[in-house]
């Protein structure tokens, strides 16, 4: 199983999900629907026993992390220290 794959796949179904109900054409939902539940269970599998993250969620949590690590080391430059 590839996450990647998977969370492409599971990411342009759910955009069509969203489209397709928005149009008002609920009966055309259940193949979309079934296809994303597929995805879904696919990468919960693979991450619920060890596999690696998806580069998109890996990649994001880096920038989060360095985020934080800038707005921590651009706090402690900037404070006043007490004399």
């Amino acid at each position: 199983m590839d996450p990647n794959e998977a969370l492409k796949n599971a990411r342009a179904t759910l955009a069509l999900l969203r489209a397709t109900f928005d149009d008002g054409r609920d009966d055309e939902l259940v193949e979309p629907a079934l296809t994303l539940a597929d995805a879904f269970e696919a990468l919960d599998g693979w991450l619920s026993n060890g596999g690696f993250s998806p580069t998109a969620w890996a990649n994001q949590k880096q920038d989060y992390q360095a985020g934080w690590r800038d707005a921590l080391i651009d706090r402690s430059e900037s404070a006043e220290v007490p004399e």
